[in-house]
């Protein structure tokens, strides 16, 4: 049972030697030591960069290959050589307009502006068979392992079926945020 509770007696905070420990059904759920953040499964967190843009109007593309939509998003950390493992959500509102058979707009995270698994992977789509446009939001994640302690910059990708048809992230009569978080995680 941890040491300061509040009405449940086995959920609360405890302490050992340069460490602050949490406690749910009297069970050690996360530790925060001298060295960074420890979860329930013994990883760590080593750090945090957060970063979200609040988008007033649509940003698309009309090309194939898979696209940089958030250059003024872009989102830098710089992983310890220890690690080296990044993990990376993105969340957005997604967009697909059809104007020639069919509107697919495909969606992939992007490293340094270039899909992380090859421009024939993508995390999600949106497909419009008739003429008109198409919203919805859109959450990708991946555990990435750029193997450098150097800086490397995550970003929205996108690329559609027609050059017809244009697809991006954006707002749909309203301002939409837009957000890319980065973790670095420790074994």
């Amino acid at each position: 049972a941890p040491s300061q509770r509040g009405q449940d007696n086995n959920t609360g905070i405890s302490y050992a030697a340069d460490t602050i420990k949490f406690s749910t059904n009297g069970v050690e759920r996360m530790s925060i030591t001298n060295s960074g953040v420890i979860g329930a499964g013994g990883g760590k967190i080593l750090q945090v960069v957060p970063n979200t843009q609040t988008f007033t109007s649509n940003t698309t593309t009309t090309s194939s290959s898979f696209t940089n939509l958030t250059s003024s998003l872009n989102t830098s950390i710089t992983p310890s050589a220890s690690s080296s493992k990044i993990f990376v959500i993105m969340t957005a509102p997604v967009y697909a307009a059809n104007s020639y058979n069919g509107g697919i707009a495909s969606f992939a995270i992007g490293r340094n502006g270039s899909t992380i698994n090859g421009d024939d992977f993508s995390y999600g789509d949106i497909y419009v068979n008739t003429s008109g446009q198409s919203y919805m939001p859109l959450t990708m994640s991946i555990l990435d392992t750029p193997n450098t302690d150097q800086p490397v910059t995550y970003n929205f990708m996108a690329r559609t079926n027609s050059t017809s048809n244009a697809v991006g992230i954006g707002a749909y009569g309203r301002n939409e945020v837009v957000s890319i978080t980065l973790f670095e995680v420790g074994a």
